[in-house]
């Protein structure tokens, strides 16, 4: 019992810092509201688990089909699932059952190549995930849905290694575009470039493919919230929710849902 209680005192001491510096940073009295315990309590819990399944992200994994395609639906293009920073691809698995029994066949949650790396290696490793994606399902193109850190690995990939012909579109979850003033606590490289106004994030946004940024004003992890609905960006704001509370929410799911099946303009197919 030890080790439970040790990771849920220690969730519950994240979250709350994380609750107190948001509202330092906007300048208000923390005041206790059931909004605010609903957030918190969710929030706490959602970090347990997820550290509770992270053994299961210890090990690779690989493209593989999810699901079954729905029959008045055409084909889905396969799609890439980034974590961020200190989760794996683990973290992603209820998403990728949500999305699996609605007619996403190819889904890939993919481990990024680790907090000791740069933006630009995490971006080479990701272009050679989706060269593997791709091999592996015929598709010419893929989707990308990029959680927190996840996103901005994407966007370096596409703005800066011409990703923009192997992606067709991009949905980022909880992402810290401008990066966050909770980063300068990160000790490893990749959490260094996240680091609030750092330039290595200049001209990320808006990338050059289709782009949907899910985001929370209440996530206690971006700081400024702001950072995660960047200008010229379409966004979808899913009010009370929490930044890895985003991971197992409804809400989220269906938001990354709809973003994937939002029609594209022009010949983007």
């Amino acid at each position: 019992m030890l080790i439970p209680t040790v990771v849920f005192i220690g969730a519950l001491l994240a979250s709350l810092a994380g609750f107190v510096v948001q509202s330092v940073e906007r300048g208000s009295p923390v005041s206790i509201t059931l909004k605010l315990l609903s957030i918190f309590g969710r929030e706490a819990l959602g970090r347990v688990l997820i550290i509770g399944i992270s053994p299961m992200g210890w090990f690779s994994s690989s493209p593989k089909k999810w699901g079954e395609a729905l029959p008045e639906q055409a084909p889905r293009v396969p799609v890439l699932l980034v974590p961020g920073y200190g989760t794996n691809w683990s973290a992603l698995w209820f998403l990728c059952q949500f999305l699996g029994h609605r007619g996403w066949t190819w889904l890939w949650p993919a481990n990024h190549a680790g907090r000791a790396h740069s933006l630009s290696a995490q971006g080479e490793h990701l272009g050679r995930q989706i060269a593997e994606l791709k091999r592996k399902t015929g598709s010419p193109r893929v989707d990308i849905v990029g959680f927190s850190m996840g996103g901005l690995i994407a966007a370096w990939y596409l703005r800066h290694q011409d990703g923009a012909e192997h992606v067709r579109r991009l949905v980022t979850v909880g992402t810290p575009w401008h990066g966050t003033k909770l980063a300068v606590f990160a000790r490893k490289k990749s959490g260094q470039d996240l680091i609030y106004g750092s330039h290595i994030l200049d001209g990320l946004a808006p990338p050059p493919v289709p782009t949907i940024c899910i985001w929370s004003p209440d996530a206690p992890v971006v700081i400024p919230a702001s950072s995660a609905a960047p200008e010229g960006v379409p966004e979808v704001c899913i009010e009370g929710a929490g930044h890895l509370d985003m991971m197992l929410s409804a809400r989220v799911f269906r938001a990354v849902q709809a973003a994937l099946s939002h029609p594209l303009s022009g010949n983007a197919t």
